[in-house]
């Protein structure tokens, strides 16, 4: 709770003032009918018009202070969701992409809504709760210190005998949220392979899949649900039973005149309060310990991307070494004990199947994917410890699926960000850009749609490059770039790049004798191995 509120604390003193005096205005609204009825039967010296302005007196201020702490509660809830959603999508942004992107999506929105629901909400109810007792607890001591003292020897049993039930609750709810995910990600399979599903006839094989996992999702949830109301129900039982035997009790001692009518009253309404207050306690604390486990991970990944100190700038001036580069995923080797240098301003090209490592080793060096064997130096300087930032702004990748966002042409060239119109002006013509914007009606302030529809894949490559210019970018790694545009495309943006003062690094499939001549060095990966390296006239394996 602490970590939630720690940066909202003057807000949280509020709400807590604020709850302070509504409870009081609880307890005064019982005194309110010990009073009415005393008047009734002629125990008080009160006249008609004093009790009558107490009861209105009382009514303003219990309507006053509820509405305002109410409205307390919803701006410190909205505070700290506001600043929580804030770090779990920074830490997305700022991590490698180990989430996927539904997985963040279900995290800010249904995970969230639970952690608001079923612990933050709760924990602030709980506080108050607990302050309802107390106070109540003190009235009932001003009105009959023995009927305290009943309540204080028994009224534990509802808060402690329910917690036998807490590791059952846990786990099922646990359970939950666990098929919750997989459901998420079974969802994430059916609608990112929609066109597959279409075109081997597979619609009604993914249909069953689906409503398993649907069934599947709500069977676990009722599970969970049911034996939370379980749970609850004991604790309210409890409850009822400890009601019974204070009311008795106050009922017996008023037979014996040691309390008054209106007193039976009072003690009645504020033990209503005390059994709320006890109700509400152990099914807050239920619900709190029920989400426990997902708020400590929710806690664990947003404390995974916390910045290391060691981290050192991002620095360019010599040469990248890879010694002994290795790297393997679920037992299987992908790449092999790998060694290439990269001297600055110098063009590369890394060629080979499909399958033989080069979009794992481009992932590695754009740092995509970590947990490889080896090292990887920038004049150096490990790539594990350069500060993400810096590694970024002196790196850049050119992608075979180049996201446009939504906005115009400028934008997705700066991404944002504010560069002078000649610097601007610069990275279009140098990216070739300049043609396609004397044809638009806005030129370069042109919305071009959503994902780009109106782009060829040659024009979004030439943003993609323009974006690496633009922000000075001392290496540029392409992946694979230019397999899905035609020849004459393929073979003009690759040109562009082979003519920029860049360091570039191209990884490709496409073979292409005259621009695979041009570069400083071929290197040929086989089976997560370099098999040859040199210029392209001394390359064998693909002369044969």
């Amino acid at each position: 709770m602490y970590k939630l509120i720690k940066n909202h604390i003057p807000s949280f003193i509020l709400d807590l003032v604020l709850s302070i005096i509504e409870i009081g205005t609880d307890i005064l609204w019982a005194f309110v009918g010990m009073y009415i009825l005393n008047y009734a039967t002629g125990e008080t010296d009160m006249t008609l018009e004093t009790v009558i302005a107490i009861s209105l007196g009382a009514m303003v201020i219990r309507v006053l202070f509820f509405t305002l702490k109410e409205a307390q509660d919803e701006r410190l809830i909205r505070k700290v969701m506001v600043e929580y959603k804030g770090k779990i999508l920074n830490t997305y942004i700022d991590s490698r992409g180990e989430k996927a992107g539904s997985e963040i999506i279900n995290t800010l929105t249904n995970i969230c809504n639970n952690l608001e629901q079923m612990y933050l909400k709760p924990s602030i109810q709980l506080i108050q709760k607990i302050l309802l007792f107390i106070g109540a607890s003190i009235a009932v001591i001003r009105i009959q210190w023995k009927l305290f003292l009943l309540i204080f020897l028994i009224s534990w049993i509802p808060l402690v005998l329910p917690r036998v039930l807490d590791k059952r609750t846990q786990k099922l709810r646990g359970k939950a949220l666990k098929q919750a995910e997989y459901f998420i990600s079974r969802l994430r399979d059916i609608t990112n392979g929609f066109e597959v599903i279409k075109a081997f006839n597979i619609e009604s094989k993914m249909k069953k899949i689906g409503h398993k996992e649907i069934e599947s999702n709500e069977i676990e949830l009722k599970k969970a649900n049911t034996f939370q109301v379980i749970h609850e129900g004991f604790g309210v039982l409890l409850t009822l039973i400890v009601y019974i035997i204070i009311f008795l009790f106050a009922g017996y001692m008023a037979k014996q005149g040691t309390i008054t009518v209106g007193e039976i009253l009072a003690t009645t309404m504020l033990y209503n309060s005390i059994g709320n207050a006890t109700t509400y306690i152990t099914k807050l604390m239920i619900m709190i310990r029920g989400f426990a486990g997902e708020y400590k991970k929710l806690n664990e990944y947003i404390d995974s991307n916390s910045k290391f100190e060691g981290y050192k700038e991002f620095i360019f001036n010599r040469q990248l070494d890879i010694r002994d580069l290795s790297f393997s995923y679920d037992s299987k080797m992908i790449l092999n004990n790998i060694n290439l240098k990269i001297e600055k301003g110098k063009k590369y090209a890394i060629i080979g199947e499909s399958g033989s490592g080069k979009s794992t080793l481009a992932k590695i060096l754009l740092r995509s994917i970590s947990g490889y064997e080896g090292e990887v130096l920038f004049d150096g300087i490990e790539l594990k410890n350069i500060e993400k930032k810096s590694f970024y702004k002196g790196v850049s990748p050119v992608t075979q699926n180049v996201f446009i966002f939504n906005d115009s042409i400028r934008n997705n060239i700066t991404l944002f960000a504010k560069y002078p119109e000649e610097e601007v002006e610069k990275a279009i013509k140098k990216s070739g850009l300049d043609k396609l914007i004397s044809t638009l009606p806005e030129g370069v302030d042109t919305v071009i749609g959503e994902y780009g529809v109106d782009l060829s894949g040659g024009e979004k490559q030439r943003i993609s490059i323009a974006r690496c210019l633009i922000k000075k970018s001392d290496i540029i790694i392409m992946d694979e770039a230019t397999s899905s545009l035609d020849k004459t495309t393929a073979t003009n943006i690759e040109q562009l790049l082979l003519d920029l003062d860049k360091t570039v690094i191209v990884i490709t499939h496409r073979i292409d004798p005259e621009i695979l001549s041009q570069y400083e060095k071929i290197f040929v990966l086989k089976d997560g191995q370099f098999t040859e390296e040199g210029k392209w006239k001394n390359i064998r394996e693909y002369k044969k």
